[in-house]
């Protein structure tokens, strides 16, 4: 649904450039990827805490229900070159088609960076 995904959007791009960098993320119906640089003073699990908090109250009160919205625990990697965040890039971008998602039930967005390198990085 386009508007809870929009609440979620508007979380991540919240501290965009204050605290971390986005690279690429894929909102789907029942889960999301997210690449991102966190600053020097910025800490993961706070910065995913702060999205999951966020969003699921702005998700929660749009659909008039209360309760758990996420998972209480997520996954993360420590990207380690250019190859790596590369492979990255491209596993989030065709995540919506390995689920059979049809365009309009996901939202994709990916930073110039991400593009760039993707475009230049050889396929693993």
């Amino acid at each position: 649904m386009a508007e809870v995904r929009a609440f979620l959007t508007a979380t991540l791009r919240h501290c965009e450039g204050d605290r971390y960098a986005l690279h690429s993320w894929v909102a789907m119906p029942n889960h999301v990827h997210v690449l991102a640089s966190l600053h020097p003073d910025a800490r993961l699990e706070v910065e995913v805490g702060a999205w999951k908090s966020v969003s699921a109250r702005g998700i929660n009160r749009h659909l008039g229900r209360r309760g758990t919205l996420w998972q209480e625990d997520y996954f993360d990697r420590l990207v380690r070159d250019a190859r790596h965040f590369a492979n990255c890039v491209r596993y989030i971008r065709r995540n919506p088609e390995k689920a059979r998602l049809r365009p309009g039930e996901y939202e994709l967005w990916e930073s110039e960076l991400a593009r760039e390198i993707e475009e230049r990085s050889p396929l693993e």
